[in-house]
């Protein structure tokens, strides 16, 4: 009976000696698991800095392209108000080059009705003449 109750207490010794190992397996496997896990964390914790610093970078790129864009839509504006301008000064030139040829017409009529005039004056003063040599 001392017997049995020694060869149970030395199985029971046996079983809890491989679960001792066993379980001491299991925490090196943990700790290994623990330290790939920080090893992936630091790694994960490494990119989301690059992927920020990316962000920062494209945000940058989107302020410079935004002040860009206002500067060719002020560009843009000022080359349409000076368009509109020109074509103002060419609709004036226009109308004050018609306003020359009338004016340049104007000046051949009257120079035309000059001349006949005079015509008419050098005939009166030739009637004239010719009456006071009648006189």
């Amino acid at each position: 009976s001392a017997q049995e109750e020694k060869s149970l207490l030395a199985e029971e010794k046996r079983m809890l000696q491989q679960e001792i190992c066993s379980l001491q397996q299991k925490c090196e496997d943990l700790n290994a698991a623990e330290e790939s896990q920080n090893a992936a964390n630091n790694s994960l914790l490494g990119m989301q800095d690059e992927l920020k610093a990316e962000i920062q970078s494209l945000e940058d790129s989107v302020t410079t392209l935004t002040s860009q864009l206002a500067t060719h839509e002020e560009t843009t504006r000022g080359l349409e108000s000076a368009q509109e301008e020109k074509s103002l000064l060419a609709e004036e030139k226009r109308m004050l080059q018609q306003e020359i040829c009338s004016l340049q017409q104007k000046c051949e009529d009257l120079n035309a009705a000059e001349e006949s005039q005079n015509a008419a004056n050098n005939s009166l003063l030739g009637m004239q003449d010719e009456l006071k040599a009648e006189i």
